[in-house]
């Protein structure tokens, strides 16, 4: 019975293992000087062979101990706000009198607000504001301001808005009434502008094209050859003629698909769809693009072919923002299309963490096993195989535990 036991347990092991997968690509990590959070550049190298979620990559240490991370990656447009300080002319106080600040908007642009930056305080004050072209005539804006609460519960400062009706003064002065208390410790007057910024690529490197027009067809086909499969987020074509042009391209790239009885065969499935146009940059977002073999299509209809100089294509920045230890060793894992995205306790303090962090990126980059070694390995590597040894190990235990409880009933009492 003891043999028996031994038989199955190294069979329940061998089916583990067999779902136990191994990740097929690790990259090393340069030492850091310091002990702190850092940012490790998921590089075009490494997305090659990464899920198309990014949810394969693990971070370890010398120790093979999993290090928690977060995943950062750049958007293709990113809102940020700014605080532009306006100039402060004039800022006087007189005690038991006034607060005189005097701001300068150079442009004259048109606004309907000032924010003023103030160190906390819990008291109230009364205000006016008005505006003038030349800091000497002045013209009414707002008379009853009513300034309270000016403090932060997380913070030693707190920006205060005041609005008012839209004008384009050059010059606004503010008037706050001190006659009940000390001055406000104003730090600076200014406002918020909110712009748009496209998110930072990588070029993809190593992807090469050919050319080939039909006449017939009245299309351009553009064949690409690539050493290792392209994850791209951007394609960019540089086309240097003719001098007006307005085609439609699409993007095909092998899809596998199974029929009845599993045989798999592949076809090519378009995968974006954008226009060339001369009067335009012809850069163009592309969703979750990861291909090692797929091609371009331009409809010429009766215009001659378009003169490609080069195409490029783009990762988005990414990052995985980790703690890491001087003196430790650590490597990236990736490259298991059967594991899930990781969870870590450090997702809830993301915000804890500064933006601004050191950037490091992971060299030798290395497979650890052959892209067929699946197919020649052990039996355990076929699924069917596995699901019968599964059954066939159900089947023995409940057999042994039979066995068992009759073995246990024959014994005298």
């Amino acid at each position: 019975m003891q043999k028996l036991a031994g038989i199955l347990l190294s069979l329940l092991l061998g089916v583990q293992v067999a779902f136990g997968q191994e990740f097929r690509h690790q990259a090393s990590l340069p030492p850091v000087a310091t002990d702190g959070f850092y940012k490790i550049a998921v590089t075009p190298a490494v997305a090659a062979w990464v899920k198309n979620n990014l949810a394969d990559i693990r971070l370890y240490d010398s120790a093979r101990r999993e290090v928690p991370y977060l995943l950062e990656r750049e958007q293709p447009v990113q809102t940020r706000q700014l605080f532009r300080a306006y100039e402060i002319v004039q800022k006087t106080s007189v005690p038991g009198g006034n607060t005189t600040l005097v701001l300068r908007n150079p442009g004259r642009s048109k606004i309907n607000n000032i924010s003023l930056l103030l160190k906390n305080t819990n008291v109230r004050k009364k205000a006016s504001l008005s505006g003038s072209n030349d800091a000497r005539t002045w013209y009414g804006l707002e008379d009853q301001y009513d300034l309270y609460s000016l403090y932060s519960r997380a913070a030693t400062v707190r920006v205060n808005l005041l609005n008012f009706p839209l004008s384009d003064y050059e010059y606004y002065q503010l008037i706050i009434n001190d006659s009940t208390s000390a001055p406000l410790n104003i730090l600076s007057a200014g406002y918020y502008d909110t712009f748009s910024e496209s998110g930072k690529y990588t070029a993809v490197p190593d992807v090469q094209f050919s050319q080939t027009d039909s006449a017939e067809l009245k299309q351009t086909f553009i064949f690409f050859r690539n050493p290792v499969p392209v994850f791209a987020d951007k394609l960019q074509l540089e086309i240097t003629g003719p001098v007006y042009y307005w085609r439609e391209a699409t993007l095909y790239a092998a899809q596998f698909r199974k029929k009845r009885r599993r045989k798999t065969y592949k076809t090519y499935e378009p995968v974006a769809t954008f226009r060339l146009q001369s009067d335009q940059e012809n850069a163009f977002t592309l969703n979750n693009f990861k291909s090692d073999d797929f091609y371009l299509v331009v409809n010429n209809q009766d215009s001659p072919p378009l003169r490609i100089k080069n195409i490029q294509f783009y990762f988005r920045n990414t990052y995985l923002i980790a703690p890491l230890q001087k003196g430790q060793a650590y490597h990236l894992a990736f490259g298991n299309e059967a594991v899930s995205p990781p969870h870590y306790d450090l997702a809830y303090f993301k915000d804890s963490i500064s933006a601004a962090l050191p950037i490091i990126t992971p060299t030798r980059l290395r497979a650890l096993a052959a892209p067929d070694e699946k197919k020649t390995a052990t039996i355990f590597k076929d699924k069917n195989i596995i699901w019968a040894a599964i059954l066939l190990v159900i089947g023995l235990l409940g057999f042994m535990t039979y066995r068992l409880l009759q073995e246990t009933g024959k014994k005298p009492q």
